[in-house]
């Protein structure tokens, strides 16, 4: 009865012990849901996946000394990488370096940033000696692979402590039918094939795309650039992609045009540092504002499943719809512009799993009445069937 005393005794203490290391250090990955696989070549099985938030928090000090990460297919490890934790310790301080919160949040898919992330206060670090609440974060890891993942798992040693967590990967396709939300023929940029795309890389945008208008010859606009109207996408009407609800509206800003331009007897250095300053002075202003212009953004519902579209860089005083208006596919609701982040006269489209554009994760898109007009691969020259 003694041995049995003693050795359950000791199994206690041991699983004490293992819940301990378990608890001592959390794991939080973003998007947290799942993890879009995007196919670059479906033809010969080809895909990828980025994971734009991998972070390590300790409850108590420790060292961290190793975090792996595999993509498994059927329950095996298919695809292995060991993190330098040089490199986590480079992405957190970038992260940390960013100019102003809302930067950070969106990175880690959540407003309040780290704090969110978490569920407690908690601190980025720098250096792998982790204070308790304090965290390292490895940021956009992108994977291409020639098998079909489905699960990520990730695993991280700090001290005696360890801890581990398993996401879902998967192709994505909605059961709500959008509709290409312009009208003749367009240049789309910022497909997905591969990591180029400048939206690739952030959580809020990564499916979003570019639409410019375009000429017989491939051209954007005609005459002086710095002219808006001059663009041959100013004014197109943008329509609704789907049936649904308008949530939030932006239809107040102007663009500012020659702030994006060297100024006369300005060296380009000294254009690019006014410029860059310029742009953050605007985002710690109206951080949503800065970034997308007039926005109109809406919601959908199919299925039982919601997801929000959203239509930036609108014209303005083009806007016309407000929240709470029930729109229809292809209803008109404003024109494409060029406020915002950008002075090219452009159409941005997104889909998001919520309503906030910017720190709600992005999702695949397929157009229902899209073809390509160019013979090359969908996502260059298209135009509504």
């Amino acid at each position: 009865m003694r041995r049995m005393l003693l050795a359950l005794g000791a199994a206690l203490l041991l699983a004490g012990q293992a819940h301990a290391r378990i608890a001592a250090l959390e794991m939080r990955i973003a998007p947290a849901d799942f993890l879009a696989l995007n196919p670059t070549n479906p033809n010969r099985g080809y895909s990828d996946l980025i994971v734009h938030a991998l972070g390590v928090r300790a409850s108590a000090a420790c060292k961290l000394t190793s975090v792996k990460v595999e993509l498994l297919a059927g329950g095996r490890a298919r695809l292995t990488e060991d993190l330098p934790i040089e490199s986590l310790v480079a992405d957190t301080r970038d992260l940390a370096g960013q100019p102003m919160p809302e930067a950070i949040g969106a990175q880690l898919l959540n407003a309040t940033g780290a704090a969110g992330m978490f569920g407690a206060p908690t601190a980025l670090a720098t250096t792998p000696d982790l204070k308790p609440g304090e965290a390292l974060v490895s940021i956009r890891r992108h994977y291409s692979v020639g098998f079909a993942p489905d699960q990520l798992r990730v695993s991280a040693i700090c001290g005696r402590a360890s801890a581990q967590m398993l996401v879902a990967v998967k192709p994505y396709r909605s059961p709500i039918a959008y509709r290409f939300p312009l009208a003749g023929t367009w240049l789309m940029e910022s497909v997905p094939s591969g990591v180029d795309s400048h939206h690739r890389l952030n959580p809020s945008t990564e499916f979003a795309s570019d639409f410019f208008r375009i000429d017989a010859e491939g051209a954007m606009f005609k005459g002086d650039r710095m002219d808006a109207a001059a663009w041959y996408g100013w004014g197109q009407p943008v329509g609704a992609a789907a049936d649904g609800v308008v949530v939030r509206v932006i239809a107040d800003q102007v663009q500012d045009r020659l702030a994006f331009v060297p100024q006369p007897g300005e060296t380009p250095q000294a254009a690019g540092q006014r410029m860059e300053a310029a742009g953050i002075a605007r985002l710690r202003a109206n951080f949503a504002a800065a970034n997308a212009g007039n926005l109109i953004v809406i919601r959908h519902e199919a299925s039982g499943v919601v997801e929000y579209s959203a239509y930036g860089h609108l014209k303005p005083g083009s806007v016309a719809v407000k929240v709470g208006d029930h729109v229809t596919a292809g209803q008109k609701i404003a024109e494409v512009g060029d406020t915002g982040d950008t002075p090219v006269v452009h159409l941005h489209f997104q889909i998001n799993a919520g309503p906030d554009p910017f720190f709600d994760r992005s999702l695949p898109v397929a157009f229902a009445n899209l073809r390509n007009v160019s013979g090359a691969e969908l996502g260059r020259i298209v135009a509504a069937r």
